[in-house]
């Protein structure tokens, strides 16, 4: 990890990334529910949001580096299932 703001970037493009996915997976699905899209959508934002305030808010007593590495693992897990749930809308 380089610093906060590159990894704040990273996360910012990623969670992009997944919202775009999401609708264009929707646009070009023989049926269109824009209700499981919604959901998925506010998933994210709700997992970007949640890290991105994590990165500037370290959790005290724990190393900086195992905290962010953690940290790390933990947004690669969501952004897989957030990927399964795309995978699902086709």
């Amino acid at each position: 990890m380089a610093n906060k703001k590159e990894l704040k970037n990273t996360i910012n493009n990623v969670c992009n990334e997944l919202i775009s996915e999401a609708v264009a997976t929707n646009l070009y699905a023989g049926e269109q529910d824009f209700e499981k899209v919604e959901t998925i959508i506010t998933e994210v934002l709700k997992i970007r949001n949640d890290y991105v305030m994590r990165i500037s808010h370290p959790e005290p007593g724990m190393p900086a580096k195992d905290y962010y590495r953690h940290l790390i693992n933990n947004f690669n897990t969501q952004a897989s299932e957030i990927i399964d749930q795309i995978l699902n809308l086709e």
